[in-house]
């Protein structure tokens, strides 16, 4: 794909603006008529993946020897464009819900983000929790509060996703400056420093250890000494 579109006067940006660098995209194309083409491959944001259900739900657009291009369907076009920060994303998720109005298919975008959770994961997940980089569960749950119509069940799941990032957040901040501690003290200063609650706390020290980010030992919890070398 990218080598058909440098054959048809694209090339590559070497300048993107900054809300590009976290969404992972393979390639930004430019052509001078004011064409744009952001290539991703299989993954947007580093995050929500290009489901096999997904792929069942696009609509195949043309097909031209061995290439075959297929559209996604609005909901799952809708819920990629909620995950990144481009100042126009959110007015598209705008457009996309009017143009499929009024029966645009709020279940699929909240089926589809359930199925692929936890989301918060991945190689480059320490630069969003540490480096204060803006973090697409965030960012969706940002979308989300500036649409209308949204469903309250997305709408809570979302925020409770969005809830364990931020507890996770603060966890790890806490790790990197004391090394180990116990679970019930690490329970109590990031309830007390932040605006996150114990249950949070709970859940994000669940998901840390279960992507191997935490350790815990008996009653002792610290970051994991692999994914420490990775970061430091």
């Amino acid at each position: 794909m990218k080598a058909a579109l440098l054959d048809t006067d694209y090339s590559i940006e070497r300048n993107v603006a900054p809300e590009y660098e976290s969404l992972g995209a393979t390639a930004v194309l430019k052509r001078e008529d004011g064409g744009h083409v952001d290539l991703f491959d299989r993954q947007v944001a580093l995050k929500l993946d290009f489901s096999e259900r997904m792929q069942s739900r696009a609509t195949e657009l043309l097909a031209v020897g061995e290439l075959t291009v297929s559209v996604c369907a609005p909901a799952d076009i809708a819920l990629f464009k909620m995950m990144t920060p481009r100042p126009d994303d959110t007015q598209d998720v705008r457009d996309i819900i009017t143009a499929n109005s009024p029966t645009f298919d709020w279940t699929t975008v909240r089926e589809e983000f359930e199925s692929q959770l936890p989301l918060n994961s991945g190689v480059r997940e320490y630069e969003w929790l540490i480096e204060g980089k803006p973090h697409p569960i965030i960012q969706l749950e940002q979308t989300i509060r500036r649409l209308d119509g949204v469903p309250s069940e997305l709408a809570e799941t979302v925020r409770r996703t969005a809830d364990t990032v931020e507890a996770e957040r603060y966890v790890i901040e806490r790790l990197l400056r004391v090394g180990s501690t116990t679970t019930r003290q690490l329970r109590e200063h990031v309830t007390e420093t932040s605006p996150t609650v114990p249950a949070h706390v709970e859940r994000a020290l669940d998901e840390l250890i279960d992507k191997d980010v935490v350790a815990r030992h008996d009653d002792t919890v610290e970051l994991d000494t692999a994914w420490a070398d990775d970061v430091s």
